[in-house]
């Protein structure tokens, strides 16, 4: 099975669309579409579209160009909204495609992606049926309006006059200037805003239950309220849902639409939170918070244990020049569930966990070793009690979840992401060290 995944990576790596081959294909296949084909090539590569099923993703993903500086005429609208696709080429100052040639475009791709076979990356590999992952968005949100029977009300009755087949039709439709008007008026604000905000993650809850889940909050580029942006951390929504696979368990990290728009288009959209930086007062509002809030309850109604959540982040690499940030290319932030949660569980956890996991990491690059930090000074995973802002630990260990804030130094997250197997045992360490 490593052979295969080995195999794979490099066939996916050698089957990158370079601003050459996009050029060749905009010519062969739409050369009407793209009279100006190298000009888009060079486009679609700087906008990081590697594959054919990402041009598809492209045109798929719906996007409000005001909040990226764009214009986008209705008439290069794609079901009703805009698209990424027109975006990455206006902020290049090329012609906009109509919804015609988005049509044709969108056929081309396809087709040479069942033809060819295109660059899969871990996020396609475990794609997810769209509808079930919709009804578990909705089962959340409805989990949240216990004792507020008039907002269920209200809920069902927008569902049952609106026709969804996926999260993204949430974001479509909200995007619609009269069907946003439609949801306001049968939902109201508030819940409009949070039906809004789970549409744009991506969510796993298992069939069987499992007291397992895994969450990435910065798998895009965020605001952060008085700071600069936050940057995205790379391979943490993957690694994320692999370790959910490999351990039963859940996750929860940003939509696929939403990795899109962060990666192409490299600004912060305003609707999104940094879940690791939210007040009191939003917390509950947030789709992050939604998710751990129900992953609790589910725990606790099933009886199947008392309930884990790993908060997977990015930092950077050990490094003499960088000693404030520690030793470690794995940290334990377990200092949310010391204050807020059980402390001698922590303890425990902090105990077990390091060797547990350093024994996974030594089947990694042999000419690396990879230290497990049990006791990092930074990126703990709490503000601190003088804070008014919540990580998600904290969020978790509230509720009443184990929680533990992982953070993975960059060429880790490298080499996890190209070794399935090593990700896969990494993740049931984890697990494994915090049952007790």
């Amino acid at each position: 099975i490593s052979k295969i995944d080995s195999a794979r990576i490099a066939m996916e790596e050698s089957q990158c669309m370079d601003a050459v081959a996009w050029t060749r294909f905009l010519r062969a296949h739409l050369g009407d579409v793209f009279p100006q084909a190298e000009e888009a090539g060079h486009a679609l590569h700087s906008a990081h579209v590697r594959g054919y099923h990402e041009l598809v993703e492209a045109i798929d993903t719906p996007l409000d160009g005001t909040i990226y500086d764009v214009h986008l005429p209705e008439s290069t609208y794609f079901r009703g909204c805009g698209t990424l696709l027109n975006a990455i080429l206006a902020q290049q100052g090329l012609p906009l495609l109509e919804e015609n040639a988005l049509h044709l475009t969108r056929a081309a791709a396809l087709s040479q992606d069942q033809a060819t076979g295109s660059v899969r990356f871990w996020r396609q590999d475990s794609v997810r049926d769209a509808a079930r992952e919709l009804l578990d968005a909705i089962d959340v949100l409805k989990g949240g309006l216990e004792g507020a029977p008039e907002q269920l009300r209200r809920l069902d009755a927008w569902l049952a006059q609106t026709p969804l087949e996926s999260a993204l039709d949430v974001e479509r439709l909200l995007l619609q200037p009269k069907s946003a008007e439609v949801a306001a008026e049968v939902l109201g604000e508030s819940l409009t805003r949070r039906l809004r905000a789970l549409a744009r993650i991506q969510m796993h809850r298992p069939s069987q239950p499992s007291p397992v889940l895994f969450t990435a909050p910065h798998g895009i580029g965020l605001l952060r309220d008085n700071h600069s942006n936050h940057k995205p951390e790379n391979w943490t929504n993957e690694l994320a849902i692999v370790f959910a696979e490999a351990t039963e368990g859940g996750f929860t990290c940003w939509s696929v639409p939403e990795c899109a728009k962060s990666e192409r288009m490299k600004i912060c959209c305003p609707h999104n939170r940094d879940p690791n930086y939210v007040t009191d007062a939003e917390a509950a509002h947030t789709p992050f918070c939604m998710s751990v809030s129900d992953h609790v309850l589910r725990c606790k109604q099933s009886g199947v244990g008392p309930p884990l959540v790993f908060d997977i982040h990015g930092k950077r690499s050990p490094s003499p020049d960088l000693p404030h940030l520690g030793f470690g290319d794995v940290d334990l932030g377990l200092a949310a569930m010391t204050r807020l949660g059980d402390p001698a569980a922590a303890e425990r956890i902090r105990a077990r966990l390091a060797p547990m996991l350093e024994e996974v990491l030594r089947s990694l690059d042999p000419a690396i070793e990879y230290k497990v930090n049990a006791n990092p000074t930074m990126l703990v995973g709490d503000w601190g009690p003088g804070s008014d802002r919540k990580t998600v630990t904290q969020q978790a260990a509230e509720a009443g979840a184990a929680a533990v804030q992982i953070e993975l130094s960059r060429r880790l997250r490298s080499q996890l992401n190209r070794n399935p197997m090593v990700a896969a045992k990494f993740a049931r360490a984890l697990r494994d060290g915090c049952l007790d």
